[in-house]
This record gives C-alpha cells, sequence and structure tokens, in this order.
C-alpha cells in the first residue's frame, strides 16, 4: 500500500515538471511569435509611412527625365536654328566668312605682336552644287610662322561646332554621364548642362566652366573626368579657340560660318591656304 502511494506520488511530481516545462517552452513560443508579429507590424508600417514618400520621388524623378528630355530637345532645336542661320545659310555665306576670317587673323596679330596677318582673301563667284549644298571656293595669304596658321585653321575645324558635347569624340559623352551617374547621380544635371553650354563660353573660361560643372563630384573621380574631356577634345579648343574667343565674343563673328581646308603651301613665312566656303 505503502509502496502504491509512493509510486503515486513519483508520477504526479513528473507529471507536474513535465507541465511546468511545456508551459515554459509554450510561453517561448508565443513571445517568439510575438517578436516575429512585432517586426511584421513595424515594418508594414514602416512601408505604409513610406510609400507615399517613395511614390513623391518616383513622380519627381519621371519629371525630372521628362523636364531634362525637353530642354536637351529645345536646346538642341535653338542650336540647329543658330546653325542654320549663321554656320549654314541659304544666303551667302562671304560677307560673314570674310568677317570672320579677318577677326581672327586681328586677334592672332595682337596675341603675336604683329608677326601674323592676313595678306588677301578671295572666294570665286562661282557656286558649285554637290547636291546636299553648295560651296565656294576661296583662297587666303597669311603671313607668319605656322603654329599661328595652324591655331588659325584649328578655329576653322571646329566652325560647325556649337556647344560642348559637339567637340567630344564620339563615345566620350556617353562614357562622361556614365561615370558621373555611377559615383553621383545628383551631379548629373549640372554635367548635362556643361554639355549643351555654347562651345564659345566654355573657351571664355575652361577652367572655371569645368569646376562649377564637377563640384558635386567626389574628388578622386574629378581628375579623372577632367582628363577625358581634355583627351576627348577639349585640347584643342582650349588651344584653338581659347586666344581668339573673347574678340569672336564682342565682334559677334560666333558661331563661324562652315569653312573647309582644302590646301595648304608655304613659300617662306607666306602661306597659301585653299578654303571651301559651305552653304545651302
Amino acid at each position: 500500500m505503502l509502496r502504491n502511494a509512493l509510486r503515486h506520488r513519483h508520477c504526479l511530481v513528473s507529471l507536474f515538471f513535465v507541465g511546468v516545462l511545456s508551459i515554459i517552452l509554450a510561453c517561448g513560443v508565443i513571445a517568439s511569435h510575438v517578436r516575429t508579429f512585432s517586426v511584421k507590424r513595424d515594418t508594414a508600417v514602416l512601408i505604409g509611412t513610406s510609400l507615399p514618400e517613395l511614390r513623391t520621388s518616383v513622380a519627381l524623378l519621371r519629371s525630372t527625365v521628362e523636364a531634362e528630355t525637353l530642354f536637351a530637345r529645345q536646346a538642341r532645336s535653338a542650336r540647329e536654328e543658330q546653325a542654320a542661320a549663321y554656320i549654314f545659310p541659304s544666303g551667302s555665306p562671304v560677307p560673314r566668312a570674310v568677317l570672320t576670317l579677318e577677326q581672327l587673323s586681328l586677334a592672332l596679330r595682337d596675341s603675336t605682336n604683329g608677326q601674323f596677318s592676313l595678306g588677301s582673301l578671295t572666294f570665286s563667284s562661282k557656286t558649285e552644287n554637290k547636291g546636299t549644298h553648295k560651296i565656294l571656293d576661296g583662297t587666303a595669304v597669311m603671313r607668319g610662322s605656322f603654329q599661328d596658321v595652324a591655331r588659325l585653321l584649328g578655329v576653322l575645324s571646329i566652325g560647325g561646332d556649337m556647344m560642348v558635347r559637339d567637340a567630344l569624340a564620339p563615345g566620350v559623352e556617353e562614357q562622361f554621364l556614365r561615370a558621373i551617374g555611377t559615383d553621383q547621380p545628383l551631379a548629373l544635371r549640372a554635367a548635362q548642362d556643361f554639355l549643351y553650354l555654347d562651345l564659345l563660353e566654355y573657351a571664355l573660361s575652361p577652367d572655371l566652366v569645368e569646376q562649377g560643372a564637377l563640384s558635386g563630384v567626389s574628388d578622386a573621380l574629378r581628375p579623372t573626368l577632367r582628363q577625358m574631356l581634355l583627351q576627348g577634345g577639349l585640347a584643342e579648343v582650349r588651344t584653338a579657340l581659347g586666344p581668339v574667343a573673347e574678340r569672336l565674343k564682342e565682334r559677334n563673328v560666333w558661331p563661324i560660318p562652315l569653312i573647309q581646308v582644302t590646301s595648304l603651301s608655304r613659300e617662306g613665312s607666306e602661306f597659301r591656304v585653299g578654303l571651301g566656303l559651305l552653304s545651302r
């Protein structure tokens, strides 16, 4: 009898401890579920509060992209109209070409202390029809060093370029924007404004313009971008257009007409340059 009572007592004690252990485990499971629910609830609240801001950001981003696309189209249209009026006119381009070459030669003369001069400039009265355009043959006689003549011809070589992006080699613009977008997307707008800047305005103060355009990118990337621009075509703009940019702006002869160099010969300090003046 006593043994049965003791055995019954041990069973009750064991069941009691098993029940307590089960309750502890159940509390742990409930606490885990509570924590999981709390995390999910906080996440849902965060998403609920952030979603309107995200929607607003997306809307602003879309608006910005649309505005920049429209800006690019308007800038391109304005440049095309300017190019049609000055670079590739439907009327006679001779008066503007003569004025441009005279002002270029005067600017070079001033920068060389009178060592450079334009001896004579003539254009044929007969227009040659090339189908898509017309061309007038001309001849310019220049006196000075080869470097000075090369500077003047360098200006003529960018006569069809209106904006900074026009002077860049193929692929440089995309590479430039991609590098900035990866480093600092918020700096893309300033970079795009820079690419659509008038080439003469850039030539007037290239260092200052580049500094403003690249102010939003990291210090580590800035030298790489400047080297990319210089090697991509802007070094030639600095060398050729920089020394005469102020005079071209003052005399209102920018943009310059589209003039091709067809031949070049030298006799002592005198250079005879064959020209082709284009028009529609």
